[in-house]
């Protein structure tokens, strides 16, 4: 199932809570656009312990998800994921 995944940062100057970009991400890793320009996320990897080893969203979806998560879920950003709408 495709998901949609937000990922907000916290306003200091009155603690809301802005949009800086949302996507879609597709089972095979495909990130599409919805709000913002996906293209930065393209480029991340990461290494996670579970996929042993480097991880993009195309050669490991599911665990570059989890690591992007992580990455971005703090007291200043938040990462959300949710089932895509059109799909449910």
């Amino acid at each position: 199932m495709n998901k949609i995944v937000t990922i907000e940062r916290k306003l200091q100057a009155t603690g809301e809570w802005e949009t800086m970009g949302a996507f879609s991400f597709a089972e095979d890793g495909a990130i599409g656009e919805i709000q913002g320009d996906p293209e930065w996320l393209m480029d991340l990897k990461f290494v996670d312990r579970e996929a042993g080893g480097p991880v993009t969203h195309d050669s490991h979806p599911e665990a570059w998800l989890r690591q992007l998560s992580r990455e971005y879920n703090g007291p200043t950003r938040r990462l959300t994921i949710e089932p895509n709408p059109e799909e449910v």
